[in-house]
């Protein structure tokens, strides 16, 4: 990092990833002046600081706090469009240079601009081909009554590996990045985390990170990432959607290994150029929208989220019946391209009317089960929060307990038309008949989600895959329209062994699983150990401690995760020593989590024979 500061001295996210690695040594006080000097140069996600969980020794630091204050004093500091000059757009391209990008620091993003004269002179045809989907998109275009794809961008971040075709979309525009934009990085990551355009903009990238230990799909990488799926969140609602294939994330050999499922993106089924069919599907309900009703969805942020809907209802497979729509069958993680029906999704987007366009779910956590490591899981300053975003949510579960409780509330969904709202809370993948959902309000806007330990299933609707993920789909009803759905995933861990008992109560947990590719796990969201606790508990099922073997030996620990060094002469503990459990990389990029004494010592008092909880204090 320090190296890459040196070649990019004024990006703000190299001074944040320095300061987390610098916290990840409890260099504290050098971690603080790197995320100063990253606020300094305009990082500006408050939000994404103050849950990330590298960060967490930082906070009860004064500094620290005067940071996030500056931070969001910072968001109110919009790029002005006088400061850049948007670019003409001409022969279909858009040109992204130094003149018209500009760092809005409310998003901690780049923003470009462009400006289109006169649309009159660009085609009068949506598309060049055979076909039925063809001859309706320019039959509606010609008689007025679709939008086509004036206007709309195409952004290709592969460097053409699989690009849409130039003169099949007559009308597309296409974004070209400059010498100097290229030099500075923006097409580093294919993931677009970090560029807006004012535009409606679809866009992809048809690659993967196939080598080395942390393989893994681009949405893989993207939804693991601190702060990425926020970004994802701001395109679903700024006319901006990608598509990028699952590339070995979604086979049969390691079943489904997305840590969550979000409406943000389209991930295709299978490898380079499968993202293809996907990118004409999505260009044709763009352009098959009448063109009152494309201007009202972008006026309130609903394009994107209407483009999902169409594009999931309108699989081939999805029959009239909701009940198919509101079924795990309509809402995968990764999309068949096999089962994409283009003509009637176009029909679909053609026949849509303003006072039928549905609202975009808005998700908020109001509670939810507490865990601690040290005692209900082992790995300092990683938490069970992947991310939080309006539509969609997504827990890793790492608490050794069998139940996992959240309170969500979508009662800041609001309709378009100002339609009252019906609220559908289903079970998308997972056990329904033991995730239990209970409603808090007579408008369903708030419900209690209960969901049990989860072993590895069959995805609906593909007997072939299986996954360790559940998701619970939320969609809004308006009487006319359900809407594209918001998400909570579970992402249940498959590197470890677990046994409960009779009441539900944790008997074991075996981690050393080993590198066995059925049980496949991504390395850096569940860290390797090498051990195995057994519990104990008392007669009225109370935890006592756990039993640790470790290599070639043995240890107790008490409740509250310290490790016995003394015992009574009934084999109770008198004192013991509180672990740590720093989460350290191997090197080839592997995380693994160590066990170290902190020094802390605990001492245990009984008041007879018959005590077996003790009373605990704490002594230097």
């Amino acid at each position: 990092m320090q190296r890459l500061i040196l070649r990019f001295p004024k990006t703000p996210s190299n001074y944040y990833l320095l300061a987390a690695a610098l916290a990840g040594r409890d260099k504290n006080e050098e971690a603080l002046d790197k995320l100063a000097t990253a606020a300094g140069f305009g990082f500006n996600d408050a939000d994404a600081l103050k849950q990330d969980p590298r960060f967490e020794a930082l906070k009860t630091d004064p500094r620290f706090q005067t940071i996030v204050d500056e931070i969001e004093k910072a968001k109110t500091g919009a790029p002005k469009p006088r400061d850049i000059e948007p670019h003409l757009i001409s022969n279909r391209i858009a040109i992204i240079d130094q003149q018209n990008t500009i760092w809005d620091p409310r998003i901690a993003s780049l923003r470009t601009y462009f400006r289109i004269d006169d649309a009159s002179t660009l085609p009068r045809v949506v598309r060049l081909d055979d076909g039925p989907v063809s001859d309706l998109l320019n039959s509606w275009f010609a008689a007025g009554t679709a939008a086509g794809n004036i206007g709309d961008f195409y952004d290709n971040r592969d460097n053409g590996h699989s690009r849409l075709d130039f003169w099949r979309f007559p009308q597309l525009v296409h974004t070209v990045y400059s010498r100097e934009a290229r030099k500075a990085g923006i097409l580093r990551d294919c993931v677009n985390s970090g560029l807006f355009f004012n535009a409606v903009t679809i866009g992809n990238c048809s690659m993967a990170i196939t080598v080395g230990v942390l393989w893994r799909s681009l949405p893989r990488r993207a939804m693991s990432q601190p702060g990425v799926p926020q970004k994802l969140y701001l395109q679903y609602v700024n006319d901006h959607v990608y598509v990028y294939p699952e590339h070995r994330d979604h086979d049969p050999a390691y079943g489904d290994l997305l840590p969550a499922n979000t409406p943000y993106l389209v991930i295709s089924q299978g490898s380079s150029l499968s993202d293809k069919p996907f990118l004409e599907a999505i260009t044709g309900i763009l352009a098959a929208f009448k063109p009152e009703v494309k201007r009202f969805l972008r006026e309130k942020h609903l394009l994107m989220p209407t483009v999902q809907m169409i594009l999931r209802k309108g699989q081939s497979h999805i029959r009239g019946d909701d009940r198919y729509y509101l079924s795990g069958i309509a809402h995968p993680s990764v999309f068949d391209p096999a089962k994409i029906d283009p003509e009637r999704q176009i029909r679909m987007a053609n026949g849509l009317q303003i006072g039928e366009v549905p609202p975009a779910v808005h998700l908020r956590v109001l509670q939810e089960s507490p865990a601690i490591s040290g005692t209900d899981y082992f790995a300092d300053k990683l938490t069970e929060r992947l991310f939080d975003t309006p539509g969609a949510i997504s827990r890793i579960v790492r608490s050794t307990a069998f139940e996992r409780r959240i309170v969500v509330s979508a009662a800041a969904t609001t309709d378009p038309n100002g339609r009252d709202l019906e609220f559908r809370w289903t079970v998308l993948r997972g056990d329904a008949r033991r995730i239990r959902i209970v409603l808090r309000n007579e408008a369903a806007s708030e419900v209690e989600i209960i969901v049990p330990w989860h072993d590895r299933m069959p995805v609906p609707g593909n007997k072939n895959l299986s996954s360790h993920r559940v998701d619970i789909g939320v969609f809004a009803d308006n009487g006319a329209q359900i809407s594209a759905p918001a998400f909570i995933s579970f992402l249940y861990p498959d590197n470890q062994i677990r046994r409960f008992g009779a009441r539900n109560e944790i008997v074991s947990v075996d981690y050393r699983t080993g590198p066995d590719p059925g049980r496949y796990s991504d390395p850096v969201l569940f860290p390797q150990r090498d051990w195995m606790d057994e519990y104990e508990y008392d007669r009225e099922g109370r935890l006592l401690g756990w039993k640790r073997t470790r290599g070639g030996g043995t240890s107790r620990f008490t409740r509250h995760g310290a490790r016995v060094l003394e015992t009574d002469a009934l084999a109770r503990p008198v004192t013991a020593e509180v672990m740590h459990y720093p989460v350290v990389s191997r090197g080839n990029g592997i995380l693994e989590v160590r066990v170290s004494p902190s020094g802390k010592i605990l001492r245990y008092t009984y008041k007879n024979e018959e005590d077996q909880l003790g009373v605990m204090s704490a002594v230097r």
